[in-house]
């Protein structure tokens, strides 16, 4: 075995050549002053500032003085109507079952024949078995028909023929030269055997920090360190209680006293049983009365 792979035949090793680099260009500052000026300083244009008009609107120095009257327009126009029961509509329909028969008879009562129901015939055996007197021979069918043969003689074999050996189907070997088995690998040759011996001792971490000397006496690094303090406590920001008194008296006077304008006080029509100025002209299922308006032409040449 010569020891050569494929790999170490075909295989052409090759000169690493590092890829190009780009080197950056040298940064040099730009000579001269920086002036500081930006866009909004070139593009702004400053303009005057006005004071803002107001838009609260003027006061109104007419203050009429009196008792506010605190009956609101819901309270002085709503009358409550008496609630009344709807009656149903509905015709009263009870059903009741016909005591007639029904006289649409279907296709299967009309085609289907009533029958009285009979038992088929069985064709099972009975149960006894009818017993013969004449004695039991024994002869069956087979042994009746049965014809014995004689068998002939097998005939003389010749003991077996040779048949030729067959070629072998694999390819010829296309060595030609041959070598002696040395027994050796790739790996045996790239990896040779090192000896392994046991440390003596094992590898342990050096202490840094020296162990402590003498007795613990039971206080911590925090008891030791510790310094305590004074609490001081913050200061109130909460406003005092005490109301802001004005020595000036209260008029008890609202914008709702000074611009309200009272309304005429109209009486609902609904609440009379024949509301004037109205015709009666339906009432719809629920009960709901419905009024037409008088035009007043109408009501002009009724007058006359």
């Amino acid at each position: 075995m010569e020891g050569i792979t494929t790999f170490k035949s075909d295989y052409r090793p090759y000169e690493v050549v590092p890829p190009p680099r780009h080197l950056p260009e040298e940064y040099r500052p730009k000579q001269g002053d920086i002036d500081l000026d930006t866009t909004y300083r070139q593009d702004f244009n400053a303009y005057p500032v006005h004071p803002v008009a107001r838009v609260r609107p003027l006061e109104r120095r007419s203050v009429k003085k009196g008792k506010l009257d605190t009956v609101p327009t819901y309270k002085d126009d709503y009358r409550a109507w008496a609630p009344e029961k709807s009656h149903l509509y509905k015709p009263e329909h009870a059903y009741h079952p016909p005591t007639v028969r029904f006289g649409n008879p279907t296709t299967f009562q009309d085609d289907y024949v009533p029958r009285a129901a009979q038992p088929r015939p069985s064709f099972k055996p009975g149960a006894a078995a009818p017993l013969s007197t004449a004695p039991f021979h024994g002869d069956t069918s087979h042994r009746l028909d049965f014809v014995p043969y004689e068998l002939e003689p097998k005939p003389a074999q010749p003991v077996p023929r040779q048949a030729p050996r067959a070629a072998p189907i694999r390819p010829a070997s296309q060595r030609r030269k041959k070598f002696p088995f040395q027994g050796r690998s790739t790996t045996q040759e790239d990896f040779p055997e090192w000896e392994a011996c046991r440390p003596r001792e094992p590898l342990r971490p050096q202490q840094q920090m020296p162990g402590p000397s003498g007795t613990f006496d039971g206080e911590s690094t925090f008891q030791s360190h510790y310094v305590p303090h004074q609490l001081v406590p913050t200061a109130s920001c909460k406003p005092a209680q005490a109301a802001v008194c004005s020595s000036s008296p209260f008029d008890g006077v609202t914008w709702y006293s000074t611009e309200f304008a009272p309304k005429r006080r109209e009486v609902c029509p609904a609440s009379y049983p024949s509301p004037p100025g109205y015709i009666f002209d339906t009432t719809n299922s629920r009960g709901h009365k419905f009024f037409r308006k008088i035009a007043p032409a109408a009501s002009s040449g009724q007058a006359s």
